[in-house]
């Protein structure tokens, strides 16, 4: 003790100095330091959480973006196969209405020449017996001319006497 007293130190205020210090040592820790530090610690939670809410963020944004193309290749596939059966069937109503229109266009031409044939015929028979009326006629004609010659030959002579 003697020491710190030639060196110019009170060994009592300086336990005094050090009681007080540690006083207001423990004094800062319960009252300051420990609410600061809660609240750095609260600080720290809400960034931590914060950071995993954002990167859960993204990784839902992530997934969203692939599934929404999942989602649209699915769509313009289906669209192409919708397309491609739609075109099919174009195609087979076309066939279909193409072979239709050739076999009415053939049964129309077909009836057409049985018509015209049948026409002919009727032609033909009307012309037979239009000729053969003719005929009939002309031989009447020729009969009664005859017959009526010599009654002719007077009526001729009658008029030119």
């Amino acid at each position: 003790m003697e020491a710190l007293q030639s060196l110019g130190i009170n060994w009592r205020a300086l336990v005094s100095q050090v009681v007080n210090f540690l006083i207001l040592l423990v004094l800062l820790r319960m009252f300051l330091y420990k609410p600061i530090l809660n609240l750095l610690e609260q600080r720290k939670a809400k960034i931590e959480k914060g950071l995993e809410d954002a990167q859960v963020a993204e990784q839902q944004l992530h997934d969203a973006q692939e599934k929404s193309n999942s989602i649209i290749k699915q769509a313009n596939h289906k669209a192409q196969s919708i397309v491609a059966a739609a075109e099919k069937q174009a195609k087979d109503v076309t066939a279909k209405e193409t072979a239709t229109a050739k076999e009415k266009s053939q049964q129309i031409i077909t009836s057409a020449k049985k018509q015209a044939e049948v026409e002919k015929a009727k032609a033909i028979l009307q012309a037979k017996a239009a000729v053969g009326t003719m005929v009939a006629l002309s031989t009447e004609k020729i009969i009664r001319e005859k017959s009526d010659a010599d009654s002719l030959d007077k009526i001729i002579s009658g008029i030119n006497e």
